[in-house]
């Protein structure tokens, strides 16, 4: 009994399913060669693996391939899936806004001289943050606190409920 083995250097599995289906050139050129098993799973380049298809049904079969492989992604060091971070330090403007709120502005107060919404404030100094930049800002007054007119605890405070 003899194995019939093929190496992938030397073979093309174009021109082996070509000799094994008996086509010419010209009926090749419309044709598209599948693996079946694939070659990730253990599909070699032998006539026994090699199926021939249209190309759009070539490329239904493998529409939910892709959508297994892409489920199977291992990512990359930085991020659990997908391309690793366009970003690696604060921009400019995002380090100007840091600035502003380290000196002891209000969110309100660099967003009126920036253009930015409080959102849009809070946001660069969290970046700024993520990337190693220190905040030095102190956080507003407390609820119940007399700075935001409320009485401190610890003081008689006159019950609305009661008579």
């Amino acid at each position: 009994m003899s194995a019939i083995t093929l190496s992938r250097a030397s073979s093309n599995y174009r021109k082996v399913a070509q000799k094994w289906y008996g086509l010419t050139d010209e009926q090749m050129k419309s044709v598209d060669i599948h693996h079946n098993p694939p070659r990730n799973q253990g599909g070699r380049d032998i006539p026994e693996h090699l199926y021939l298809y249209h190309h759009t049904l070539h490329a239904m079969i493998h529409d939910k391939d892709y959508l297994v492989w892409a489920q199977k992604s291992s990512g990359n060091k930085t991020n659990k899936r997908g391309r690793p971070p366009s970003k690696t330090e604060p921009t400019p403007r995002e380090l100007e806004v840091l600035r502003l709120r380290n000196l002891g502005h209000s969110r309100a107060e660099v967003g009126a001289l920036m253009g930015l919404t409080d959102h849009q404030v809070k946001r660069c100094v969290m970046e700024c943050k993520k990337y190693g930049w220190a905040y030095t800002g102190k956080s507003g007054p407390k609820r119940g606190s007399p700075a935001r007119g409320g009485v401190p605890k610890g003081t008689n405070q006159p019950n609305q409920y009661t008579k």
